[in-house]
């Protein structure tokens, strides 16, 4: 019986193995033929944007905001960079349309040419020699009369980390920094270096966390915000941080920090919507920024931004 049992245990464990294998290649093979097609798709875009022919041609408002935003990603993001600061600028744009929603190649052109110079201003204004830009969000807010009105959110890493370092007995850092310098340890120190929210974004943005793997970019990127009510823990507090005391140097011990991580990481990667998490279904996660905010006259909280998109790769094959 003995043997008997051991055999059918053997088989179960390989039948789970194979199927775990071949998991792994339907999905290589589905990321492979998806970045086969977003390749092909941002190569014809960018040639249409380059190109001085038939720039009386027009182009839909969606595919224009889904273009825009890829070609973007594919020339100047680098979502696997780790860094230890992280900063979120917010550009407008105007883009003249038809009734039917549709605008001339020529304007599409300008506007892409607009985003570009505006991305290396933003890189430009970070004082420092390593910026990254790790995403472009283009957003079609509203359209007005003939006129789209578009934002674009780009996230910027700098300030590079060269490994994953998980909280220490130490790290007790101030919850975060309202205005000027940034608040430093609990004990003083740092002053300038760091404070509490920026301790868990670096760590919730490295690198290896983010990234499928090898080179490429994301398309269909969204940011979502989620705020500390719409996250409760059951027991009367929040899953983000949230201080109803006004206590401008409010100390994160390092298990404050551990556990806001760990409630972040959660929220970040689990489907759904608040109270569960914000993950959006087929998407993967791209970069957070957390902002120290004043909500009223004496709460001081943290604010997520969440950015998702769908990877695909550079090199598919």
């Amino acid at each position: 019986m003995a043997v008997i049992m051991l055999m059918i245990s053997f088989a179960f464990t390989s039948c789970k193995k194979d199927e775990a294998v071949t998991a792994g290649q339907d999905k290589k093979i589905e990321l492979s033929n998806h970045s086969q097609k977003v390749l092909s798709l941002i190569k014809q875009f960018e040639q249409k944007m380059n190109s001085t022919l038939k720039t009386g041609d027009k182009i839909h408002i969606d595919s224009v905001v889904w273009n825009s935003e890829a070609l973007q990603n594919y020339n100047y993001a680098i979502p696997d960079t780790s860094t230890r600061d992280f900063i979120v600028y917010k550009a407008s744009y105007t883009l003249n349309v038809n009734a039917s929603s549709m605008a001339y190649v020529s304007d599409v052109q300008t506007l892409n040419s607009q985003m570009e110079t505006d991305i290396q201003n933003q890189l430009e204004s970070i004082d420092t020699e390593e910026a990254f830009m790790r995403f472009c969000d283009v957003v079609l807010d509203s359209i007005v009369s003939n006129t789209a009105y578009i934002t674009a959110i780009n996230g910027f890493g700098f300030n590079l980390v060269m490994g994953y370092y998980p909280f220490s007995p130490d790290d007790n850092w101030v919850w975060g920094t309202l205005s000027g310098t940034l608040q430093g340890k609990c004990d003083g120190s740092m002053q300038g270096v760091s404070d509490g929210s920026n301790e868990v974004e670096w760590r919730l943005n490295y690198g290896s966390n983010t990234w499928v793997g090898g080179s490429g970019g994301y398309t269909n990127l969204e940011t979502k915000t989620a705020y500390p009510s719409q996250f409760p823990d059951g027991s009367g507090n929040f899953r983000i941080y949230l201080d109803p005391t006004y206590t401008l140097d409010s100390c994160l011990y390092n298990e404050d920090l551990e556990y806001f991580l760990l409630e972040a990481d959660d929220i970040i990667y689990t489907y759904g919507s608040p109270p569960t998490g914000l993950r959006p279904s087929g998407k993967s996660f791209v970069g957070i920024k957390i902002t120290d905010d004043l909500f009223g006259s004496q709460v001081l909280a943290h604010t997520y931004e969440v950015t998702y998109g769908i990877p695909y790769q550079n090199s598919p094959d």
